[in-house]
């Protein structure tokens, strides 16, 4: 288990459910990770 923060497991917590309510529930984590690149402007490296 990874020790962190209460504050910084509070506002993952708030961005995936805001991401969430953008897209569908039942998409997978890469259209998840594709509204977060869109959102702040980066671009995760792909891992093939």
């Amino acid at each position: 288990m990874y020790r962190t923060p209460m504050w910084l497991g509070n506002n993952i917590r708030t961005l995936f459910m805001q991401r969430i309510a953008e897209i569908r529930r039942d998409v997978d984590l890469t259209e998840l990770a594709l509204t977060l690149e869109n959102r702040v402007g980066v671009e995760f490296p792909k891992i093939c």
